[in-house]
């Protein structure tokens, strides 16, 4: 580890966009530089750079002659960030190509091997330019180089809200400094929708990137000194992952597991950190590898018993490194799984405790001081926290929903447990208190699947990057091919039809933060319809005339709020507003009055309510029906709900007072991943006879005959996101690309 701390460094130690604005023309070598454009001039030719690159030129044009290390640069240019080597290298890259270095010679800019860079080239500040740069720049570009900067200027003053007001001052000052240096060289600053990008940390540390590829490396884990970690790789597009283990200090990695076997997932460093346990697989065969290691070598194999390659499969080292903590069902042909404590040897010994015979128990941890289990009850993906005393006996509950918890894992403290959790399609950590069972956000977004060095006081953890996509697929003539929806190098994250099928509004970010997008169906040509800050947007809907969009905001510390956008009024400010319930999901709006119904979060779990949105306080009435999905659907004034637990969906009519069973039996099927056209529901599941999603449908009422509708290959997929009111096309979410990383970050003391 490089140990970077941005609180060690001053404020003027750090470039971003105001330091750029007031650095001024500079000649370095031959060139022209002006930093408050981001140009490079050298002769004839002008090059336009990205602000990091033109803050590493700074910090050396700074200290000329001077060797600053890769990391000091890493800290001045970066702070914040979760950069790596790469985006450093390719900054020289393109400041030696637009300064004329040829390689590997350079002149201007030096490689001192194994440390950093320094510039070698003359560089002084220019105080009469003379003629200048920026005035030959055409307003097209001189704007490009205003949003630029005035985005490096916006995701930096979020930062500066938690310093005294002095030096915040002393910042905005700096900045204004700096827009009006823009102005005067020429340049029509146009301002952007504010999105702040807000800097994670986690008692002041910075979470830093392990690995960088372009290839998907996940479910990290760590040795307890913290000297080590290991990762499962996917190796390219054909299916294989491999298990690697590496470390800490970037010095070292090997390959763990063997090329015959195919599948290899879930690695876990014993305690002492002498040995790997993963599961690994191939057709026709499952168990779990146990590799004793010497450094990140290999010195023996062996299998510990079996495992199922078709579920996710978590297990944990037991105190004293004695054997493995796993979930198996009791019964031979059972499906219902349990704790249990797997020697090393190979038996079995069944944890004792309080459950139900329909409980289903994964992924059990324990914790440092040996004296409790950690694991989470649920079908996955959907789950809840649960801890019980390592000898067994009476359970306790941790979290009061059900929800998406990925891997967690025990502070050193014993009390404490790390978990990521998915909030509205965002992952993020957080920490909870065992004995208050109170839970911090700790301001880590796109964070999941964590393990902690116990020793070390650090903690791995995958960095997601899943770039998302929508396609829209016939239903009627699967030989027309699917189509990209208004594409673009974000990331889209829902996306339904008006009713009429004429139009399709998304959530995405390809501006930069989440917004709401409209694009006619058959067009590829998105309007962004809102002006947000970086809060989350989530469960969008049409109503049923097509005049208003719905949809949940979400912000940290803050109750989720329904916004209501008019499209019948041209508006361009929906209107946003507290509910009863600090969580909401599922707004509809239900036809010719001022209602709306919508699912909120209660003690009892997920519930639905009915409410005038003119007069919230007086006319909240309850649907009477508990343990319920948070998706719902509307048709006319019938509100349909999902009972997961019985695996059944039900109707309710007005005024609201009793719920019917309407499809029953709901089996190849997920709460959550169903949408309602026309009599009968339709959903997207993966069929692992062949490997693909498939859309099924499923008519109403009645027991459950579901057929297939759609084949969708072997591309990956996420739920069902909509369908045409007509049933002829629907809406599917697609990974483009997962380029996942691993991360680290040092936790508070």
């Amino acid at each position: 580890m490089s140990g970077r701390d941005e609180t060690e460094l001053s404020s003027a130690e750090i470039i971003g966009a105001e330091q750029l604005a007031a650095a001024g023309n500079w000649e370095i070598g031959e060139a022209r530089v002006s930093f408050g454009t981001l140009l490079i001039q050298l002769g004839e030719r002008k090059s336009r750079l990205a602000p990091k690159a033109m803050g590493v030129l700074l910090a050396l044009a700074r200290n000329p002659g001077e060797t600053l290390s890769r990391d000091q640069l890493l800290d001045m240019v970066w702070p914040g960030d979760y950069p790596t080597q790469d985006v450093l290298s390719h900054a020289i890259r393109e400041l030696r190509r637009a300064l004329g270095d040829q390689m590997p010679n350079p002149v201007r800019i030096q490689t001192v091997p194994r440390i950093g860079y320094r510039l070698v080239a003359l560089a002084r500040r220019i105080e009469d330019p003379g003629e200048p740069v920026a005035p030959d720049v055409d307003g097209e570009d001189r704007q490009k180089a205003a949003f630029a900067l005035q985005a490096e200027l916006e995701s930096e003053l979020d930062d500066t809200r938690s310093q005294p007001r002095s030096v915040r001052t002393a910042r905005w000052m700096l900045g204004v400094l700096g827009l009006l240096f823009i102005l005067l060289a020429g340049m029509s600053v146009i301002m952007r929708p504010h999105s702040p990008v807000r800097p994670e940390r986690v008692a002041g540390r910075a979470p830093k990137l392990l690995t960088s590829s372009l290839q998907a490396e996940r479910m990290p884990t760590v040795t307890s000194d913290g000297r080590r970690y290991a990762y499962t790789e996917w190796v390219g597009d054909s299916g294989v992952t491999r298990i690697v283990a590496a470390t800490m200090d970037g010095h070292g990695h090997a390959i763990v597991s063997v090329p015959e076997r195919q599948q290899n997932f879930y690695p876990q460093w014993s305690r002492d950190g002498s040995m790997l346990a993963f599961q690994s697989s191939t057709e026709g065969s499952c168990g779990i590898s146990l590799v004793a290691m010497n450094g990140i070598e290999v010195t023996a194999r062996r299998f510990l018993g079996g495992c199922n390659s078709e579920v996710y499969d978590l297990f944990d080292w037991a105190v004293g490194d004695r054997g493995l903590w796993l979930s198996r069902p009791q019964l031979p042909d059972g499906k219902v799984t349990q704790l249990l404590l797997r020697d090393l040897e190979g038996r079995d010994h069944w944890l004792d405790y309080d459950r139900n015979a329909e409980d289903f128990d994964r992924d059990p941890r324990q914790s440092p001081d040996g004296r409790w289990i950690a694991f989470r009850r649920g079908v996955h993906p959907r789950g809840a926290l649960f801890m019980v005393a390592s000898e067994g006996g009476a359970v306790q509950r941790l979290t009061r929903s059900q929800g998406y918890f990925g891997r967690f894992d025990w502070y050193p403290d014993s009390r404490h447990l790390l978990y990521s959790r998915k909030l509205h399609e965002q992952t993020e950590l957080f920490r909870l208190d065992t004995r208050t069972l109170e839970q911090e956000p700790l301001g880590i977004h796109d964070a999941d699947n964590v393990d902690i060095a116990e020793a070390a006081n650090l903690a791995v953890f995958e960095r997601l990057r899943v770039r998302l996509r929508i396609r829209e697929y016939s239903l009627v003539d699967p030989s027309i091919g699917a189509r990209w929806i208004a594409p673009s190098t974000g990331t889209d994250l829902e996306a339904v039809y008006a009713p009429d099928a004429s139009r399709i509004a998304l959530i995405s970010d390809r501006s930069g933060s989440t917004q709401i997008w409209m694009t006619p169906a058959q067009e590829d040509a998105p309007v962004q319809l809102t002006r947000f800050g970086g809060e989350r947007l989530h469960d969008l809907s049409f109503s049923q005339d097509g005049n208003e969009l719905l949809w949940v905001v979400s912000a940290e510390r803050a109750d989720d709020q329904v916004c209501v956008l008019d499209l019948a009024q041209s508006a361009t400010t929906p209107a946003c507003r507290p509910l009863a319930h600090t969580e909401l999901r599922s707004p509809r709006r239900l036809p010719n009055t001022n209602d709306i119904v919508y699912s909120g979060m209660t003690e009892a779990g997920w519930r639905a309510f009915v409410i005038d949105l003119g007069q919230p306080e007086e006319s909240l009435q309850t649907i009477d029906v508990g343990g319920i999905d948070p998706h719902l659907e509307v048709r006319g004034n019938d509100i349909y709900l999902t009972d997961p637990a019985r695996a059944e969906i039900l109707v309710s009519e007005p005024p609201y007072q009793r719920v019917r069973v309407e499809l029953a039996h709901l089996a190849t099927w997920q709460a959550s991943r169903w949408r309602l056209s026309g009599d009968a529901i339709w959903y997207a599941w993966m069929n692992p006879e062949i490997g693909h999603f498939q859309v099924y449908r499923a008519a109403m009422p009645g027991p459950m005959r579901a057929e297939t509708a759609l084949d969708l290959g072997e591309d990956r997929n996420y739920p069902l996101l909509d369908i045409s009111g007509d049933a002829r096309r629907v809406l599917v979410r697609t990974e483009l690309a997962d380029e996942t990383d691993i991360a680290v970050i040092a936790l508070d003391e």
